[in-house]
């Protein structure tokens, strides 16, 4: 039989889930000792102890997200404490606080504020700041989740101000952690998110807050990527699957990090290394039936399905998973650790059908996922789905359309980006009691000047990206000079599939760096621009030259490429890597779709005509 202290030491480690790993298996293991110690004990009138073992009971109800035995757990401990004789407010306070989280999850507002102000006003009485900081930091967590209370945000933001201004307190890690947050999610700034994360890492690290080390290393990961920045967010993630000390974490959360590691590797076309973690996951697969397995083969099954998605193999099994995937979808849907787990399958699901070539379908998805996000005004969905609407509507062929909506992408990608460089004032007017004040602003400054760079370069090749295209593309809709001609050149590098299938991705990406060397070469002027467009897909935009230069230009681009006599036994037409290009070429120049579109078709032209060759698509009309 466990004794007393083991309660009141197990409500300190669950109270700081955030902070420490707890496995489920220690949850219910800490649940089943708790509930025997309550039947040795409710034969008396140790209302106290037997408070706090329902209190200890509520709060783990609330991590596994059994909310509704949570409630009446914690109403149990508040009735069992008026029932004692010893007076403790503070508890009481506490006690109140959770009740007022748990009305709030459960949309019963005038619950929530009544509960709320009672735990307010008593730790102000107390001056128990650390307690009271904890309140708000919980309340400000709820509110960014929902964005009809987002306007409340700024008066809690206040008061925690407030009390890190005039106080002495220690939980800062999981204050900075909560403000970076609310930085993303509610305040769309993620330059001020990166600020306060990285502050709240470095607090976290000192107090060695594994739980919560991981917490904020995963939000700043999310954070990289919107910036742009795949390296980085696989550079602040990696330690969690690497290093010794993070052993603890609980497995569905661990798969949670692989799963986020796994998006960046697939972003940067690092195919093998995701495949690596993805045996990794296979490897640390749970056995034994429970909710934690179910949400582990979600995960697994996700990241296969993006897998095959990235290698583009047009794999008919990716159905079957899905299917897979839907079931484990039902089994969990109520009882989930993610957040928006119904956008997530839809989103998915667009993306499948787009990948499988049902465009009409994705086009159906996608379409209604950008009019949910205008809805919800989440701008950063909406110059995601403008962009794959855009995509949508040029595989079925309506180009007038695709050119409208990659233009509203490209219009609100740059908007978003140029607030970013204004956000960050904010932050020094919000910012309170860090030390090295002005190397950190030195750091802001950096961190916004990085957002351009970064963000257009392949990290790959070390060539401009698709999105610098998209700037050139939106340049031509804000007033800058139309030229007289402009050439495009699509270029695909022959049989790149059996490549990596053969030799292995690590040796793809060489040969992609190989053909980008290749390309800034060629491409040494302001009048000639690469890009890597996709995949083995490249791009080059030819300014004022004409057909006959076009031409030359690709025989250069072939011929070196041949030149560098990368073996590829497993090519079809060739014992090395070769290059096939299509060329179009516009006189008065008008759309940098159409032409791209154009160059597209004199690639398809060469491709189904031999390859390791270039067509002009004036010479095949």
């Amino acid at each position: 039989m466990i004794e007393y202290k083991f309660i009141e030491e197990s409500i300190d480690k669950v109270r700081n889930y955030g902070k420490f790993p707890l496995k489920f298996e220690e949850l219910n293991s800490i649940k089943k000792s708790v509930n025997e110690y309550i039947n040795y004990i409710k034969k008396g009138t140790l209302f106290h102890e037997q408070s706090k073992c329902y209190f200890l009971i509520g709060l783990i109800n609330l991590i596994v997200k059994e909310d509704e035995m949570a409630l009446e757990d914690i109403k149990k401990a508040i009735t069992l404490l008026s029932n004692s004789d010893l007076a403790d407010t503070e508890y009481e306070a506490v006690l109140k606080g959770y009740l007022s989280i748990i009305y709030f999850q459960q949309g019963d507002i005038i619950e929530f504020e009544k509960s709320f102000k009672e735990a307010e006003e008593k730790f102000k009485i107390l001056a128990s700041y650390e307690e009271l900081l904890n309140l708000y930091l919980m309340i400000v967590e709820l509110l960014s989740r929902k964005e009809e209370f987002y306007d409340d945000i700024n008066k809690y933001l206040e008061k925690i101000h407030k009390i890190v201004s005039d106080s002495e307190v220690d939980n800062l890690d999981l204050c900075y952690y909560t403000l970076g947050k609310v930085n993303t999610l509610v305040f769309n700034n993620i330059i001020g998110a990166i600020f306060y994360l990285t502050q709240a890492l470095d607090f976290a690290v000192k107090h060695n807050s594994i739980q919560l080390e991981s917490r904020i290393r995963r939000e700043l990961g999310e954070c990289y990527r919107i910036e742009g920045n795949e390296e980085e967010k696989i550079k602040v993630l990696i330690p969690l699957i690497m290093d010794d000390k993070y052993n603890g974490l609980d497995i569905v959360y661990k798969y949670c990090i692989v799963e986020n590691i796994i998006e960046a590797f697939l972003a940067t076309d690092k195919l093998e290394n995701a495949n690596k973690l993805i045996e990794y996951m296979e490897e640390s697969y749970i056995t034994n039936e429970s909710l934690e397995k179910d949400h582990c083969t979600f995960l697994l099954i996700e990241c296969k399905i993006r897998y095959l998605i990235n290698k583009r193999d047009e794999d008919q099994d990716i159905k079957l998973l899905y299917s897979e995937m839907k079931k484990v979808y039902h089994r969990i849907k109520d009882k989930c650790f993610f957040s928006n787990l119904d956008y997530h399958m839809t989103n998915l699901e667009g993306d499948i059908y787009f990948y499988l070539g049902e465009y009409e379908k994705s086009f159906e998805i996608h379409n209604r996922l950008l009019k949910y996000s205008i809805d919800n005004g989440n701008k950063r969905l909406v110059i995601e789905y403008y962009g794959k609407v855009s995509a949508d509507y040029e595989k079925l062929g309506d180009i007038k359309n695709a050119s409208k909506f990659l233009k509203k992408n490209i219009k609100m990608k740059k908007e978003w980006y140029e607030n970013q460089s204004d956000l960050y004032t904010q932050i020094l007017l919000r910012e309170y009691d860090i030390n090295n004040k002005n190397k950190e602003i030195s750091k802001l400054m950096s961190m916004k000047e990085r957002l351009t760079d970064i963000r257009n370069m392949d990290g790959v090749t070390g060539i401009f990206n698709r999105r610098f295209l998209e700037e050139i593309i939106e340049g031509t809709t804000s007033g800058e000079e139309i030229l007289k001609e402009v050439s495009i050149l699509m270029i695909d590098v022959d049989y790149f599939k059996k490549y990596n299938d053969n030799y292995g991705h690590l040796k793809g990406d060489e040969v992609l760096k190989s053909i980008g060397d290749i390309l800034r070469s060629v491409c040494n002027t302001e009048e000639k621009i690469a890009i890597r467009y996709g995949g083995e897909e490249f791009l080059a935009i030819l300014y004022n030259k004409d057909y006959k230069e076009s031409i030359e230009i690709a025989e250069e681009i072939i011929n070196k490429v041949r030149e560098t006599n990368i073996e590829h036994k497993y090519s079809d037409i060739a014992n090395i890597i070769t290059v096939s290009i299509g060329i179009a070429t516009a006189s008065i120049f008008d759309s940098y779709i159409e032409l791209i579109r154009e160059a597209d078709e004199a690639l398809y032209i060469a491709k189904n005509n031999g390859k390791n060759k270039y067509i002009h698509l004036k010479d095949n009309r």
